[in-house]
């Protein structure tokens, strides 16, 4: 992640998320969410760094709302939340991110 990480468009939530890692799948507050990555509440020490792991989180799409996967690695744990960054989202589930997000910035205009 860049040292700009916090300027990228970021929408702020309490939505909730499954979070997966092989075959363990855990519901989890998803704080906030950017193009590059997510803030989840999983729960201290639940993941640690570098393991690949998969958010399904419900998004809109033009005819209502669709669950997307997106893969990605755990970056950074801290008491306060774990850092996702994702990794070769798939065009239609980036555009839904990019469409999501930025719904929350044209309504804080």
């Amino acid at each position: 992640m860049t040292e700009n990480r916090r300027h990228n468009a970021r929408k702020i939530t309490s939505q909730e998320v499954m979070l997966s890692q092989g075959r363990s799948f855990k519901m989890c507050k998803l704080h906030d969410i950017s193009l590059e990555s997510a803030l989840i509440e999983v729960g201290w020490a639940q993941l640690t760094h570098d393991t690949p792991v998969d958010i399904t989180i419900d998004l809109p799409v033009t005819d209502g709302i669709r669950p997307f996967h997106l893969p990605g690695v755990v970056k950074r744990v801290t008491t306060h939340g774990t850092v996702i960054e994702f990794n070769d989202l798939e065009p239609q589930a980036f555009a839904a991110l990019a469409r999501y997000i930025n719904l929350q910035n044209n309504a804080d205009d």
